[in-house]
């Protein structure tokens, strides 16, 4: 196979992450909230890809009672996911415009959970997630500026991203708390 495709990859995300908590919902009054990640990807060949990503997502509500309740007390988590990840892209040309992909990998979530007066709980866990997404090749829409693309920045593809991300974080089915769950991200792929 030519070793004549881009071999880096960029990507910004963004979407809403439904977090596994069951008591979520009463604890922050929703069952979920805006997720932000970047990604950078090394292609070892044209479909398959290795990278790193990193996020935040950060959520506040009343804090529940012992007794599951629901308190007098605010609260605030913070969830900042590091994830490693191996996927492969049923890719059989430069100019295809539709790219399905599937992959998967390492999670590891460092989180904050802050209770109004009380101090913070700081602490984090390991899993793994499995993604799946459809890449949409922006370049097909306008030759001409990804041609200039191309020149001033190097950028070789452009692609508009769907993915949908399950996570199972919880020391891989130990005694502790899932802290992962379901991730619908929008992302905008920069191929260099």
């Amino acid at each position: 196979m030519a070793d004549d495709f881009p071999h880096w990859s960029l990507g910004l995300k963004s979407g809403y992450f439904k977090p596994a908590l069951d008591q979520w919902k009463t604890s922050y009054e929703n069952s979920g909230n805006i997720e932000w990640a970047g990604q950078v990807g090394f292609k070892i060949t044209r479909g398959w890809e290795l990278g790193v990503e990193g996020g935040y997502f950060t959520d506040s509500g009343i804090a529940l009672t012992e007794s599951g309740l629901p308190s007098i007390l605010n609260q605030r988590i913070r969830y900042f996911p590091l994830q490693t990840y191996l996927l492969y892209r049923l890719i059989f040309n430069e100019d295809q415009i539709f790219v399905p992909f599937a992959g998967g990998g390492f999670s590891y979530i460092i989180y904050r959970q802050s209770l109004e007066g009380k101090g913070t709980i700081k602490g984090s866990q390991e899993g793994y997630h499995a993604r799946l997404g459809l890449q949409l090749l922006l370049d097909w829409f306008d030759p001409a500026a990804a041609d200039s693309f191309d020149m001033d920045l190097g950028v070789k593809n452009s692609y508009l991203v769907l993915e949908a991300q399950y996570s199972k974080v919880d020391r891989f089915g130990s005694e502790s708390l899932d802290l992962g769950g379901w991730s619908y991200l929008g992302n905008l792929l920069f191929e260099f």
